[in-house]
């Protein structure tokens, strides 16, 4: 899953909004979206859980990767005939949380104009 946003905004971003914007996301994939994913994930080895991560390094293209590079990563999220209840399993680790999503953002930009 790649979060994209306008590339021209963000490479205008001032260093310190834009290391604040990687801090709230930090958090929001460490509380919310990395638990949900793995619980959400198909298991079989455990590797695909192992392997989710947050990606900043093309952030300055715009482009912040969250999920895993593993192969059949991106073909577990459609695609599993097995355990077809663990479909989207990173979609619905964001989905399912927007409200703590929301708060996570709001306590975090509190936190960091003070």
């Amino acid at each position: 899953m790649q979060i994209k946003g306008d590339l021209k905004k963000i490479k205008e971003l001032p260093k310190t909004v834009s290391s604040a914007v990687q801090y709230i996301l930090e958090r929001v994939w460490q509380n919310v979206l990395l638990n949900n994913a793995k619980i959400n994930a198909p298991y079989l080895s455990g590797d695909l859980r192992d392997d989710l991560s947050l990606d900043f390094n093309k952030i300055q293209e715009g482009i912040i990767i969250v999920g895993s590079y593993l192969p059949y990563a991106k073909i577990r999220e459609y695609i599993n005939n097995k355990h077809p209840w663990r479909l989207f399993y990173l979609w619905r680790a964001y989905s399912e949380h927007i409200p703590e999503i929301r708060e996570i953002i709001v306590n975090s930009l509190a936190e960091k104009l003070k």
